[in-house]
């Protein structure tokens, strides 16, 4: 099974700088500070905050830095679908996207949306289009 394949997960582990530990072979890709976000969790909840984003080969970790009810919220990439990039009000650009369930604690599908307050959105629509397609092309070959 790919590694962050497993599902989302509420609160991983986060180093001193907020930055979640690296699971087997996975990479760091990018960090997007600024972004505020939602995630609906059928059955479950909402899981609302603000901080920041990192993108990794394997899952999209959104930051909680208010920390809360909650750290942290990961969703693998291989289980991301229905993805939607949007410019909104005022040039705030927005993704939106679902994620299947997996073992984890989160045995839901969700709805995430994804707001950028701060430059480096485009950039982000691109690696993470990029991270995907690799995810899913990994996935397929298993």
């Amino acid at each position: 099974m790919l590694a962050g394949a497993i599902g989302m997960q509420l609160d991983v582990a986060l180093d001193g700088e907020l930055v979640p530990i690296k699971e087997g072979d996975e990479e760091f890709v990018m960090r997007r500070n600024g972004v505020n976000f939602h995630v609906h969790v059928n059955r479950e909840g909402e899981y609302e905050g603000e901080g920041h984003l990192i993108l990794t080969t394997k899952r999209l970790i959104l930051v909680n830095r208010g920390m809360t009810i909650f750290k942290s919220f990961s969703m693998p990439l291989v289980h991301i679908h229905a993805e939607n990039f949007e410019m909104g009000a005022m040039g705030k650009f927005h993704v939106r996207g679902k994620c299947k369930p997996g073992m984890l604690n989160i045995k839901h599908p969700a709805e995430f949306n994804i707001r950028f307050n701060q430059l480096g959105a485009i950039h982000f629509q691109r690696m993470f289009e990029r991270c995907l397609i690799l995810s899913r092309a990994q996935r397929d070959a298993q």
